[in-house]
Formats: structure tokens, sequence, C-alpha cells
């Protein structure tokens, strides 16, 4: 009885992975299947299609003695060298809802005073603006985050401000 002894085997490849590939190549559910098994072969076609822009955030603050805002340099918070195109803080970023972004602003100004970074911070802001990671031309090297400065001035947007309310100094 080999054919019997076999029958997982064939039951495997029937079930699961013919489908499977099914599903793959041809980006389409397989047709023979009956509902609970072809969603469950559809697993193929999750990862098919990648984003082809991802977010990117800049914190950006203003010195009380200042008109003009600088940028905030990452590297100086977040020692581990980032790979991919995004860095830790980036990641935090997309899933923080408004009062984690307000928490993350007042400990970066209490971060900035301490290091004695000009005066006191007056403003604090966040930008975001898309990144294309298309596959036709990768990032040469290792990581280097765009600065907003570096992208059409229509697709930066503010995405939060925190105003401070200190005394300007003349």
């Amino acid at each position: 009885m080999p054919v019997l002894r076999n029958l997982p085997i064939f039951g495997f490849l029937g079930l699961w992975i013919i489908p499977v590939l099914f599903c793959g190549f041809a980006d389409q559910t397989f047709p023979l299947l009956p509902d609970i098994l072809a969603r469950r072969s559809n697993v193929s076609r999750l990862f098919a299609f990648g984003p082809s822009k991802v977010a990117v955030y800049e914190f950006q603050f203003r010195n009380s003695d200042s008109e003009n805002f600088e940028t905030l340099d990452e590297r100086s918070f977040f020692v581990m060298q980032p790979f991919g195109y995004r860095t830790r803080m980036q990641r935090a970023l997309s899933l923080a809802n408004e009062s984690r972004r307000r928490a993350l602003a007042d400990w970066l100004k209490g971060s900035l005073e301490r290091q004695g970074h000009g005066q006191q911070i007056a403003e604090i802001r966040l930008l975001v603006f898309p990144y294309d990671i298309a596959a036709s031309h990768p990032p040469d090297g290792h990581y280097h985050q765009q600065k907003s400065s570096e992208v059409d001035t229509t697709l930066v947007r503010i995405l939060s401000e925190y105003d401070y309310d200190v005394p300007r100094n003349p």
C-alpha cells in the first residue's frame, strides 16, 4: 500500500503547496479550493507589493534669541547607527498620537536646554514628508535621511507645533 503511505504528502502538495504557488504566480485565488482553504493559500500574496514611499519625520527647534528654525540632529539622541530607510525615532513617530508627540517634544526641549543649545527653546515643530524608496534607485552606501531642505517644499507639511511661550531675547 505505497499510495496510502504517501497520502499525507499528496494531500499537503494538493491542498497547500500547489494552491500557494498558484496564488503567488497568478496573483489570484486558487479556483478549486473551498473558501476556508482558499483564504489560507492567499498567504503568498501578502507581500507582493511593498510601499514605494515612507513618511520621514523631522524635528526642528527655535531658540528664544532667533527667528530661524534649526533641524534637530537625531544622532546625538539615538547613538545606534540606523540601517534601512528609517531610524528608531522615525518608527516610533509613525505610530505616535498627538499626546506622545507632545511628550517627545517636551523631552527634546529639556534635553536640548541641558546640552546648552543656545538660550531657551521657544518652539519645536515636527515636519513630515515622503521619501521615495523605489527599488529602481536604492540609496547609495549607508543610511542617509533626507532633510526637509532637500525635498520639494510643497511635499513638506507641519504635523505638530509646540510653542513654549518663552520671551524673546533681543
